[in-house]
């Protein structure tokens, strides 16, 4: 029964990929919300942090992939926020497993 190996965890229950996957959806959600014209329902944000930084050079000539500008802000915020996350826990898995494979017996 040593010889046995234990089955890892499967891909999709991972938290990377889980990340992964919000990280794609939420993308999919902004493309099909601006492809179609849709907006979020908020408050007039002129002389808000928002009106800022959405007018900023940044998000009107260097990071435009949407033509609304909220959406450029928070698909830049979940970039932020997703993606080192998922790069950093797929790099430590990945390596854990190297470890754990080569050492065991």
């Amino acid at each position: 029964m040593s010889d046995k190996q234990e089955k890892g965890r499967p891909i999709l229950k991972r938290n990377w990929v889980r990340a992964l996957i919000a990280f794609f959806v939420l993308q999919l959600i902004l493309i099909i919300s601006d492809r179609n014209g849709w907006s979020l329902n908020v408050r007039d944000i002129d002389g808000t942090i928002f009106d800022r930084v959405s007018k900023s050079q940044v998000f009107t000539e260097w990071f435009a992939p949407y033509n609304n500008s909220l959406f450029n802000i928070f698909s830049a915020f979940f970039t932020i926020i997703l993606l080192p996350y998922a790069i950093i826990n797929a790099i430590k898995d990945l390596f854990s497993k190297k470890q754990t494979n080569n050492h065991a017996g």
